[in-house]
C-alpha cells in the first residue's frame, strides 16, 4: 500500500521503537544513537496510518534558546521521498512545540541532506560546515 504523505503522523518514539531506528542507522553505515540515558527523552517518530516508522530525529535542549535537531534518519524501506517529508514533519512539528527555543541547529556532514532541509525547512546552511539553523521569524539576526 503507498504511503499518502499527508496521512504521516509524529508522535514521542517509544521505547520498542529504538531497535528498528537504529538498524536504519546500520544498514546506511552511521554511527548508531546511544542508547538510554545518553538520549532525550524528546525523541520523534513520524508514522504512517499503518505503523511504520519513516522517519526519527531527537531534540537536545539546555536552558538556553538554542536546540540541537540530531540522529536524523529515514527508514531505507520507505518508498520516495516519504522517508524525507517524514523529516520536515519532525522538523515542523518541534518547532510548533518548542517554543521556548529560538535558533534550531543540526550538524550534519551529509551535503544532500543539508540542501533538502534548506530547501524544505527554511534552513541556513553555512560554508564551513554543514551546521544547519533556523530561526524563527520573530527572531532579528544580528550580524557580529
Amino acid at each position: 500500500m503507498k504511503t499518502s504523505l499527508k496521512d504521516l503522523k509524529v508522535d514521542l518514539i517509544r521505547e520498542e521503537d529504538f531497535v528498528e531506528v537504529s538498524e536504519w542507522f546500520v544498514r546506511r553505515k552511521w554511527p548508531v544513537p546511544p542508547a538510554g540515558q545518553m538520549l532525550p527523552p524528546s525523541g520523534y517518530v513520524a508514522y504512517s496510518p499503518d505503523g511504520m516508522l519513516h522517519a526519527v530525529a531527537w531534540l537536545y535542549v539546555t536552558n538556553s534558546q538554542i536546540g540541537i535537531i540530531d540522529w536524523i534518519a529515514t527508514n531505507p524501506e520507505s518508498e520516495g521521498m516519504v522517508g524525507l517529508v517524514g523529516v520536515k514533519k519532525i522538523i515542523d512539528h518541534i518547532e510548533r512545540i518548542a517554543t521556548d527555543i529560538s535558533v534550531f541547529m543540526h550538524f550534519t556532514p551529509n551535503d544532500s541532506f543539508a540542501r533538502y532541509l534548506k530547501g524544505k525547512c527554511r534552513f541556513k546552511i553555512t560554508e564551513k560546515a554543514n551546521i544547519l539553523t533556523r530561526r524563527r521569524a520573530s527572531l532579528e539576526v544580528v550580524n557580529g
